[in-house]
């Protein structure tokens, strides 16, 4: 996340809504990635109980939880994060 605008998905296999996240998840990236490239703005995603310490170094405390890093600097939590209305729009707006 050190260069560019960075959507990333926190979450956990084992968490029920995370997996039922999933799909929105899914479907946001494969709608905007061509598109927000040429913006750089990209996604990404870190599975918290592999990548524990990653998780605790960002605060999260639930899940999932989409976070917006710009050249590397924590912006916060993408409000409404989990509707797929809210993060095209949010992700729209970088």
């Amino acid at each position: 996340t050190k260069d560019g605008n960075w959507l990333v998905k926190y979450y956990s296999p084992t968490c029920p809504w995370s997996r039922r996240f999933a799909p929105t998840w899914e479907k946001v990236y494969s709608d905007l990635q061509d598109s927000l490239a040429s913006k750089d703005v990209f996604f990404g995603e870190v599975d918290c109980k592999v990548d524990r310490a990653i998780c605790d170094a960002a605060d999260i405390d639930g899940y999932p939880t989409v976070v917006y890093y710009s050249a590397g600097v924590n912006k916060g939590e993408v409000p409404g994060g989990q509707s797929y209305e809210s993060l095209v729009e949010y992700a729209q707006s970088i």
